[in-house]
């Protein structure tokens, strides 16, 4: 009895989600507020993972997340920022005190996308005739790629006119203002004060004008190709990138491949072999072969089950489901379940009955299985019919 109270009692119920798959799901509402459960749902099912809608609404509900129609209504400017990031300007001043106890002002513009820097100009005294020909100055650096900016963030201060609204809206970008006092409506071009009083001109002495005139143009060229951005996966703003700037996380099959080295054998010489850290140095894999490869990624823990069923219904809404079937080898009906739960179905494209095979086309393994099938029944009937009449001992 004192063993049996000593036990861990065994769970009952369900299994609880992934972690992997409740921060996909997290992801997916975060960046699209107006999903309901069911299209989260049917985006998971394209992706490989079957979750019923009440879980995610389980998983939404426990996040803290509301339903989409509260999460649609609740935009707030930090998000407006984000979804119109490639098309925004943002400019603000810095002011710097010299030895001389001489306060002299910056003027610069932000690209927010790739948070390239322009510094446009320094003097003691701005006026807004300064400010408009510094706009113009810009306009003409930026060349062609002026018409890709529609907003440009400015707040609220008497040096920005009404000619300096006119030189952007010539350009086709609308001038938004800040509310008065908030700084964090423009928390880009504030950011990066912080960052250049952080790293450049609270560590020295600025003796005048000009002084500071060529130590920002330089830390302006540092901060535009040299220093890293964790906003920007650690790159710097003139790197060229085709994709989401958000990092991507290392996948297992990477690890693996860094934790271990490739070369080819002698025996193989075609063939490229994974060894593992170890003095023999011996192949442990070849991933030529499928089954090395199987061995491997399972090894690595990369689920294989979601990937391959994603790929198949990605085939089946491409093609007729018995074709499908016979180059992969499964049985029609599989592929036929999998074309109905993908959300579409082929014969969208063309007409008939697509859940059987085409008119005059025959699987090439049809005959084989089906001979194989008879000659398996045979041999069973046999070996039954043998055991049944087998001679048996005589009654003692």
């Amino acid at each position: 009895m004192r063993w049996k109270w000593r036990q861990t009692a065994a769970r009952s119920g369900r299994p609880p989600l992934p972690e992997g798959t409740v921060a996909l799901i997290q992801r997916l509402v975060r960046e699209n507020p107006t999903w309901g459960y069911v299209r989260i749902q049917g985006e998971l099912r394209r992706l490989g993972y079957r979750v019923a809608a009440a879980t995610i609404r389980r998983v939404l509900r426990r996040s803290g997340l509301p339903p989409a129609p509260q999460r649609a209504s609740r935009q707030t400017w930090r998000t407006l920022l984000r979804a119109q990031a490639h098309t925004l300007l943002a400019c603000d001043f810095m002011h710097v005190d010299t030895v001389l106890l001489k306060r002299l002002y910056v003027f610069f513009v932000m690209e927010t996308a790739t948070r390239r820097v322009h510094v446009l100009g320094v003097t003691a005294h701005p006026t807004g005739a300064w400010v408009t020909q510094l706009a113009r100055n810009l306009l003409m650096d930026l060349g062609d790629r002026a018409g890709c900016f529609r907003f440009l963030i400015r707040d609220r201060g008497s040096k920005f006119t009404a000619a300096f609204d006119a030189v952007f809206a010539g350009n086709g970008t609308a001038v938004i203002l800040t509310p008065p006092q908030s700084p964090r409506s423009n928390a880009f071009a504030e950011r990066w004060i912080r960052t250049a009083r952080a790293e450049c001109t609270d560590r020295l002495l600025i003796t005048g004008e000009r002084h500071l005139r060529t130590v920002l143009n330089q830390y302006a060229e540092h901060y535009n190709t040299g220093r890293a951005h964790a906003a920007l996966a650690y790159e710097h703003p003139t790197t060229t990138r085709t994709s989401s700037p958000c990092p991507l996380p290392r996948s297992g099959a990477a690890r693996y491949l860094a934790d271990r080295s490739t070369s080819t054998t002698p025996r193989h010489p075609g063939c490229l072999t994974i060894h593992t850290k170890s003095p023999a140095q011996q192949p442990k894999w070849n991933i030529d072969t499928l089954q090395g490869t199987q061995l491997a990624i399972s090894e690595i823990g990369i689920p294989t089950t979601a990937g391959r069923t994603a790929a198949i219904r990605q085939h089946v809404l491409e093609m007729p489901a018995p074709v499908v079937a016979e180059a992969l080898g499964y049985h029609r009906v599989t592929t036929a379940k999998l074309a109905s739960e993908a959300g579409g179905t082929w014969s969208r494209y063309a007409t008939g009955d697509h859940w059987r095979s085409p008119p005059g086309w025959t699987p090439r393994s049809t005959l084989v299985d089906r001979h194989a099938k008879r000659a398996h029944i045979g041999d069973t009937i046999l070996v039954r019919l043998a055991h049944f009449f087998r001679p048996r001992p005589p009654l003692q």
